[in-house]
């Protein structure tokens, strides 16, 4: 009897540890699954995020071309729209529907605008629009490569246009494919004809070409201004960190600084800083914050400048226009204090002074007033060659 009790409570234990086993088992089954579904969840959101990025790029890409074309073309006459044109809506295609997409309108110049189910707006072009987007500049080229490049795109876009009508999804494919062929092709002649004409080597001109969110012509302006030299064309590059904006912003602030710095000049006295200072220390405050006086070994974490074309005796008169204002104000500014008043300009300056000089003057913000990162003026700085 003892036996059979212990043989039964032994067979007890082992279906328990079977039991909890199995449970064990579950549960890692289960963290599996998750952790798979959270995977494919992070790479779904990743392909989503990167496929609008794509086609913001592209959008903006197609508006400043369209831009540029419109700055030299005559203004056209359009129609004027009434209510029933704007609220017209593209029938939505099998494939949209199937996609989860709520609602498209056709844009003007190509392209689709969506609304997703998820409430997200994509933009939708043709391959054969992005292409003359990007290579727009070597399709315009008079070279007979270019122009048999130019014939394959019109034939590429017409094959899409008559699948598109026609709805053959497969027709369209090959079309996709025929035109990221090109693009691939474009991209190596782009890279052939720059290297021709600056001798940087492909693979550095490729990477210039990335920094610079694939603004070929821009590369290509800042390499023929610093006599062909990518050391010097980078920094620039990389300071605007992709941003089209920040782009234009920094390579038209380098036409602004003279590749020279200008004389500062001296210590400027005039009776009208009484009773606050008898100078001011006027070379400071142009080598700091003058466009064309500016000392590039001076370049501080954060910069402002004074609107461009502001000169020597414009910064004076604006200082003696603050301390009027002091005065006004009876304000005792004291030595080493931070004084802020904004000019009939609407430029706000900081002002301090050290006993009887006036040892800061600059503008913090307002009309023309110019901000850069230490990072972009070094990176100016080095284009210009006025940094090594």
């Amino acid at each position: 009897t003892q036996a059979q009790a212990a043989q039964q409570a032994a067979q007890a234990r082992t279906q328990a540890q079977a039991a909890q086993q199995a449970a064990q088992a579950r549960t890692q089954a289960q963290a599996l699954q998750q952790a798979a579904v959270a995977r494919q969840r992070t790479q779904a959101q990743a392909l989503q995020q990167a496929a609008e990025a794509r086609q913001r790029a592209q959008a903006q890409a197609l508006q400043q071309a369209a831009e540029a074309r419109g700055s030299n073309e005559p203004p056209k006459t359009e129609p004027p729209k009434t209510e029933a044109s704007t609220t017209v809506r593209a029938p939505l295609t099998p494939e949209e529907v199937r996609t989860g997409v709520r609602m498209a309108k056709d844009l003007p110049g190509g392209g689709r605008l969506k609304l997703l189910k998820d409430g997200t707006f994509v933009t939708c072009h043709s391959p054969c629009q992005a292409v003359v987007v990007r290579f727009q500049r070597e399709l315009n080229l008079a070279d007979p490569e270019a122009q048999a490049f130019q014939g394959r795109l019109n034939t590429i876009a017409e094959q899409e246009r008559a699948a598109v009508a026609a709805g053959d999804t497969v027709a369209e494919e090959h079309a996709l494919i025929a035109a990221d062929t090109l693009d691939q092709d474009l991209e190596a002649f782009r890279l052939r004809r720059i290297h021709g004409m600056t001798g940087v080597d492909e693979a550095t001109l490729r990477n210039l070409i990335r920094l610079g969110a694939d603004d070929a012509a821009l590369v290509e302006t800042l390499l023929q201004r610093t006599g062909h030299d990518p050391a010097r064309v980078q920094p620039l590059l990389e300071a605007a960190s992709g941003d089209v904006n920040a782009l234009a912003r920094l390579s038209q602030a380098a036409d602004m600084f003279p590749t020279r710095q200008m004389p500062a000049g001296g210590v400027v006295r005039d009776s009208r800083f009484a009773p606050y200072a008898t100078e001011a220390n006027m070379p400071h405050f142009l080598e700091r914050h003058s466009i064309e006086h500016f000392d590039f070994q001076q370049v501080g974490d954060q910069n402002t400048f004074w609107p461009e074309g502001t000169t020597t005796a414009d910064v004076q008169e604006s200082l003696v226009e603050a301390l009027d204002m002091m005065r006004r104000n009876q304000d005792q500014f004291p030595p080493n204090k931070l004084r802020i008043y904004q000019l009939r300009s609407g430029v706000v300056v900081n002002v301090i002074r050290n006993n009887g000089e006036i040892v800061q003057f600059y503008p913090r913000h307002g009309p023309g007033v110019q901000h850069f990162s230490k990072q972009e003026l070094t990176a100016i700085g080095r284009l210009l060659g006025r940094l090594p």
